[in-house]
């Protein structure tokens, strides 16, 4: 955590909004953003790996205005299901306090998930360690899968062979490929 004021670089449109959000990639390779919660500048994880909104240090649960919205169930990289409670909770981002739903979990971290994000163009560069967030010219970015724009995190293997116009790829033995 950090006072607000420090090492925070946001350059603001004359809407209000910024123009560009910067942040780093740390020496683990993690892409971080600063987000003032509460009066202290939180270290922010870009976790393209949640679908929601955010997931909160359960410190932060009575400073944000948590409500409780219900039990969700959320299933991890591991392939297990954990049931959390849910909550509309509101924070500031990118200079205007937003509605978010996040789940709150013990420890430090934030993780702020491609939900949120989804207004913006999101552009991590790991050799030059930089992560910037840009208001995305076409608009919310959730419209895109109407058009079978992959916008959510997407790679691996079978990714090298996948066809667009067929929305089509290799999920099979893909480690000798021919034409």
């Amino acid at each position: 955590m950090k006072t607000v004021g420090e090492d925070y670089t946001v350059r603001h449109s004359p809407k209000g909004r910024s123009e560009v959000i910067t942040g780093t990639v740390t020496e683990d390779g993690v892409p971080v953003i600063m987000l003032p919660v509460a009066g202290q500048l939180w270290q922010g994880i870009v976790d393209t790996g949640i679908n929601g909104d955010l997931e909160l240090p359960e410190g932060l649960r009575s400073l944000v205005n948590a409500r409780f919205l219900g039990r969700m169930t959320s299933l991890l990289a591991s392939g297990r299901h954990r049931e959390e409670d849910l909550y509309l909770v509101e924070v500031p981002f990118d200079g205007q306090l937003v509605q978010a739903k996040a789940t709150f979990v013990p420890g430090q971290e934030i993780l702020i998930g491609i939900h949120l994000l989804r207004l913006y163009r999101l552009e991590i560069s790991f050799p030059a360690r930089t992560v910037l967030l840009a208001l995305a010219p076409y608009g919310d970015a959730i419209t895109l899968s109407d058009l079978n724009c992959p916008v959510n995190r997407y790679g691996g293997n079978n990714t090298s062979c996948y066809n667009w116009q067929l929305n089509a790829d290799n999920r099979g033995a893909n480690w000798y490929f021919e034409r």
